[in-house]
């Protein structure tokens, strides 16, 4: 079952990369945060676009070493 959430900006958040719970959008000292509401993994407060850190996926089968 593939979960995915539309924020408010209308952007769709995949399922978290560990469980595959729901994301959710939270800001934290003024810094858009996205966190699981299964597992709690959030992305970086740092992250500037923590929607597209959230997203972001490595390709499968790809060589880390490059």
């Amino acid at each position: 079952m593939e979960v995915m959430a539309m924020n408010d900006s209308g952007r769709r958040l995949l399922a978290c990369p560990f469980c595959g719970g729901e994301p959710v959008e939270l800001y934290v000292a003024g810094r858009l945060i996205v966190k699981c509401a299964s597992c709690g993994v959030t992305t970086s407060a740092a992250t500037d676009d923590a929607r597209e850190a959230w997203n972001r996926r490595t390709r499968e089968g790809a060589d880390d070493a490059e």
